[in-house]
């Protein structure tokens, strides 16, 4: 996009919604770090389609969307709360198959101390 023609959307923006909009539009897009004519024209296309036509209801507008997303955050975080963790079925016959095949054998040290000892003497020979 040229240099020209965001002046010319610059202007038109302006006679649709005056400056003190354009200028709130662009304070927004700062403060979110988005440094870009595209996000600005983005603001006061939906400020356009909500009908928001002064700085006070745009001002308004951006209150009611935090609280709102506030409040649909602390939804989402209360439903997780007091989850269980599901363990599938296929998984916990697993977990009992391997247990269920494991030998249950215990080798004691004088039976490991006697094969050293063996093989110790193979090779020694």
């Amino acid at each position: 996009m040229t240099l020209r023609s965001i002046q010319n959307e610059l202007s038109n923006w302006i006679a649709k919604l005056g400056d003190d909009m354009v200028i709130e539009a662009m304070k927004r897009a700062l403060d979110q770090g988005k440094e870009h004519w595209g996000y600005v024209k983005y603001i006061l296309e939906m400020w356009l389609e909500q009908g928001i036509t002064t700085v006070e209801a745009a001002r308004q507008e951006r209150i009611a969307f935090r609280t709102q997303h506030k409040s649909q955050k602390k939804q989402k975080k209360a439903a997780w709360t007091g989850k269980k963790d599901v363990v599938p079925g296929w998984f916990e016959k697993r977990a009992q198959s391997v247990t269920s095949n494991t030998p249950a054998t215990s080798v004691t040290l004088p039976d490991i101390s006697e094969v050293m000892l063996k093989y110790q003497s193979s090779i020694v020979q």
